[in-house]
């Protein structure tokens, strides 16, 4: 009696009070216990640093392996040639001409690694670089070019000194290397002394990069996926293709220069082309534009042979990774 007559003083009857007791014993059990505190340390490992550092360095490590690989696989030849030419030539006896070669091993060795090196291992960290851009889409073909050509920019710095030392030693006639000419250039003249009169072969540099690193990768893939090949046949198929474009691309150039220095002034002294452009402007008028390429397919035995072994080279070295 005592409790009904609370119950209906408080309007709430015995079973309501009871049920209510209930759900908030339950809301109570019910709350998230609050987690201990801990600390947290974050530290990166040595290893994921090292391996972050060669992913890095791998395209340029490969690339110098590819071109030292493709230079031994020259030197056959060309000792088998000089050998040909000292039975020929009577006054150059085997041991000279040996020891000329070899005394030019060290400087076109270096010289091989070092320009390969920034060659291919600048072209995959721009691409690389375009395709995060890219949302990891695959390169257009003018990003792949516009790729090929900073990465020819950067191998024509440095292969240009080497070249025109290589020309100035093989003219001189002195048994001196690359490398001793190069730094007599830098101690006579100053440090930018090497560069100079090299416009010319760091165009025909930049332009031959442009055309043989553009069409590789698209070309691979192409033979790879879409005609069925093996990673060899694919690879040969790219490399011709590569020699193809780079042939397209220098041999105008080089055509137009040569225009340039094989015609002979006037009476009054003076060129009958203004410059480079004017040259080119007034061969395509007078002869077509046949006439840049006059002479494609010596010019393209002549390139694509050494750009198939380099890429062959190349392949060979990625999968001895």
């Amino acid at each position: 009696m005592v409790m009904n007559k609370l119950s209906q003083l408080s309007g709430y009857s015995i079973n309501e009070m009871e049920n209510q007791e209930m759900m908030s014993v339950l809301v109570e059990e019910e709350k998230p216990m609050k987690p201990p505190s801990t600390t947290i340390t974050s530290s990166s490992s040595p290893s994921s640093n090292s391996y972050a550092i060669w992913a890095n360095l791998k395209p340029f490590a490969y690339g110098g392996a590819a071109g030292m690989l493709q230079y031994s696989l020259a030197c056959f030849s060309h000792l088998l040639r000089l050998e040909l030419l000292a039975m020929v030539n009577k006054s150059l006896p085997p041991s000279l001409a040996y020891y000329n070669a070899w005394l030019k091993l060290p400087g076109i060795l270096l010289f091989r690694a070092t320009y390969t090196s920034m060659q291919f291992g600048s072209f995959e960290t721009f691409t690389r670089k375009v395709e995060a851009g890219n949302n990891r889409m695959p390169l257009t073909l003018y990003q792949e070019a516009c790729c090929g050509l900073s990465s020819g920019a950067i191998a024509a710095s440095i292969g240009v000194p080497w070249l025109l030392a290589h020309g100035r030693v093989r003219a001189g006639g002195n048994r001196i290397s690359i490398l001793q000419d190069l730094y007599r250039k830098c101690a006579d003249e100053g440090a930018l002394a090497p560069w100079k009169g090299g416009r010319h072969h760091a165009n025909y540099t930049i332009l031959i990069n442009v055309g043989m690193l553009t069409p590789y990768n698209r070309c691979f893939n192409c033979f790879r996926e879409s005609l069925g090949l093996s990673e060899d046949g694919s690879t040969v198929g790219a490399g011709l293709v590569s020699g193809f474009f780079a042939s397209a691309c220098s041999l105008p150039y080089m055509n137009v220069c040569s225009t340039m220095m094989s015609t002979k002034p006037d009476a009054n002294g003076k060129s009958p082309y203004s410059s480079f452009l004017d040259c080119a402007i007034k061969s395509l008028k007078s002869r077509g534009p046949l006439a840049f390429f006059t002479g494609f397919s010596k010019h393209f035995l002549k390139t694509t042979s050494p750009i198939l072994i380099l890429w062959s080279c190349l392949e060979a070295v990625r999968k001895s990774k």
